[in-house]
């Protein structure tokens, strides 16, 4: 039977992992409130997907951690059907 783990290795260099950390922490401490655990958690695989898809500017790492918290803090209304 074909083991249908992927053999694929996610290999971040040390620049990459400085940019993943500032932006994390640097998000976490413009909160007013600490956030949940969830939302730490959330907020830090968001930001390893857009490194592990190859995003690498530190600058769009952290906009992107501010767009995914003000998401997350204040989500789309949803309408209900007339």
């Amino acid at each position: 039977m074909a083991d249908h783990q992927s053999s694929r290795t996610y290999d971040l260099s040390p620049s990459v992992t400085s940019a993943l950390g500032a932006a994390y922490d640097n998000m976490l401490q413009s909160l007013d409130y600490e956030g949940t655990e969830f939302l730490r958690y959330a907020l830090a695989c968001d930001l390893m997907k857009a490194a592990f898809a190859g995003e690498r500017d530190p600058h769009r790492l952290r906009e992107r951690a501010i767009t995914f918290v003000q998401k997350c803090l204040h989500p789309p209304r949803l309408v209900p059907n007339g």
